[in-house]
C-alpha cells in the first residue's frame, strides 16, 4: 500500500511592518517593509502570506518510492518614507529562488516498513531592495535535516536565523497538517538584527509520528 507525505516549510514576518535593518535611503528617505501580520497557520503555504514556502511531496510505495519538491518566494514590499514631503512611495519586487534548495541525500527505498528518505533543505534568500549584499548580508539563512519515514515518523534537526518567524508542519495520506517546528521572534527577543550571520538559533529537533 502507498504512503504519502507532505512537508511544508515556511518562513514568514509575523508584523503588519518592520523597520529595515539597513536604512540605505538616509537622509533622503526612511525605509520599511511590510510584514505577513499573521501568527502560525498551516495553510498560509499556499497564499502570499509568507517570504519563503517549500514543500515536499513523499511517496512509498510497496517496491520503493519517490519524491517532489515546489518552493516560492513571496513579494517584497517596500516603503520609502520621504523626509522632505512627509510622504510614502510604494514599490514591490520578488527576491530569487535560487538559493532555496531541497536535495534528497540519504534513503532507503526496499518496498519494506523501515524505508525512509533524508533531506537537506536550505534557504539563504536576501531582501531584493537591500543594496550591497556583500556588506549586509541579510537573507533569511536555514539548513534542515529531513527523515522521513515510511512508518510516520519524521524528524527535523538544524539551524536558522533568528528572524523571521518559521514553521513546518507535515501530513500523512491526507489526512490534515500537524506542525513539527514552529518559531516565533518575538518569543525570543530577536528582531531584523538577528538575519545577520551567523545562524544564532542552533541545535533545533523534533521527532513526531503522525500514521
Amino acid at each position: 500500500m502507498a504512503v504519502n507525505f507532505n512537508i511544508r516549510l515556511v518562513t514568514f514576518i509575523p508584523h503588519d511592518k518592520v523597520d529595515s535593518p539597513v536604512q540605505y535611503g538616509l537622509p533622503a528617505y526612511v525605509v520599511s517593509f511590510k510584514g505577513d501580520n499573521r501568527g502560525f497557520d498551516k495553510n498560509t503555504a499556499n497564499t502570499e502570506n509568507f517570504r519563503t514556502s517549500q514543500q515536499i511531496n513523499v511517496q512509498f510505495t510497496n517496491t520503493g518510492g519517490s519524491w517532489t519538491s515546489f518552493k516560492n518566494i513571496g513579494t517584497t514590499t517596500a516603503y520609502h518614507f520621504n523626509n522632505t514631503t512627509l510622504t510614502t512611495t510604494t514599490h514591490t519586487a520578488k527576491a530569487s529562488d535560487a538559493d532555496l534548495t531541497v536535495t534528497r541525500t540519504d534513503a532507503s527505498l526496499r518496498g519494506s516498513s523501515s524505508d525512509y528518505m533524508k533531506f537537506v533543505c536550505s534557504c539563504s534568500v536576501g531582501n531584493p531592495f537591500i543594496p550591497n549584499p556583500d556588506v549586509f548580508n541579510g537573507n533569511i539563512d536555514y539548513e534542515f535535516t529531513l527523515y522521513v519515514y515510511k512508518n510516520g515518523i519524521i524528524s527535523i534537526q538544524g539551524s536558522h536565523d533568528g528572524f523571521p518567524a518559521y514553521e513546518v508542519y507535515t501530513e500523512a495520506n491526507s489526512g490534515g497538517y500537524q506542525n513539527i517546528y514552529l518559531f516565533d521572534p518575538r518569543d525570543h527577543g530577536k528582531n531584523q538584527l538577528s538575519l545577520l550571520p551567523p545562524m544564532d538559533v542552533t541545535g533545533v529537533y523534533n521527532s513526531r509520528q503522525i500514521l
